[in-house]
């Protein structure tokens, strides 16, 4: 059984983190704090709040277009600047294996300091092997330190086909919707690394708090 994955706690909104640090006490069950950045946020503001909270957990930045599942129509190459600006006050970051970012950049252009997660999300269907194991492939290539992929799971079948994949060094492998609820929990002890609770306000179909999902693991 897997006792190494870590609870990732989400937040959407800037007001979370002043909350955060007003009381910590809040961080109690996760292992992170995944700062999801967009267009309402402003930089130099979160970047001194992701400094503070590093005294408490290990802060992932993630900036999730509208490409999949933000709101954010901000274009790769001022990505790529956004994460270089918060690149030393951060400890993890989170690249979409299918972005233009992912294709023009090397892991030599970040910091070797940084744990570099690799993603993909589809909000419709899980595909099929092929495909998993393609995409898992293209992230272990790029060397990032994680693989994730994040899919709807619409039937049985495509629980196992995901569950099939838990044998993968350094996986995350989420299923989404009501099906795949129990993925958020039941992977974590097959050799899922990461899972995904909220902090705020849910951040994906069938996402968990992080405080539920601590009570369950824990």
């Amino acid at each position: 059984m897997n006792s190494n994955f870590k609870i990732v706690g989400t937040v959407s909104k800037a007001d979370t983190l002043f909350d955060l640090l007003k009381t910590p006490e809040k961080l109690e069950g996760c292992d992170l704090i995944e700062l999801r950045f967009d267009e309402h946020m402003d930089k130099f503001e979160c970047l001194s709040l992701c400094q503070k909270l590093r005294k408490y957990k290990k802060v992932l930045l993630t900036i999730r277009t509208d490409r999949e599942g933000g709101t954010w129509t901000i274009n790769d190459n001022d990505r790529y600047e956004l994460f270089k600006f918060f690149e030393k006050d951060v400890d993890m970051i989170d690249i979409e294996l299918k972005s233009e970012l992912f294709a023009k950049y090397k892991r030599e252009d970040f910091s070797q300091d940084l744990t570099i997660i690799s993603s993909f999300h589809d909000y419709k269907n899980t595909p099929n092997n092929e495909v998993i194991a393609r995409l898992i492939e293209q992230g272990k290539n790029w060397n990032v330190d994680i693989v994730k992929l994040a899919v709807y799971t619409n039937t049985e079948e495509d629980l196992n086909r995901l569950e099939s994949f838990l044998n993968t060094k350094s996986i995350c492998l989420i299923g989404m919707g009501n099906l795949g609820v129990k993925t958020r929990t039941e992977f974590t002890k097959k050799g899922s690394c990461l899972t995904y609770g909220y902090l705020d306000e849910s951040a994906a179909p069938g996402q968990l708090s992080a405080k539920e999902l601590s009570s369950i693991l824990r």
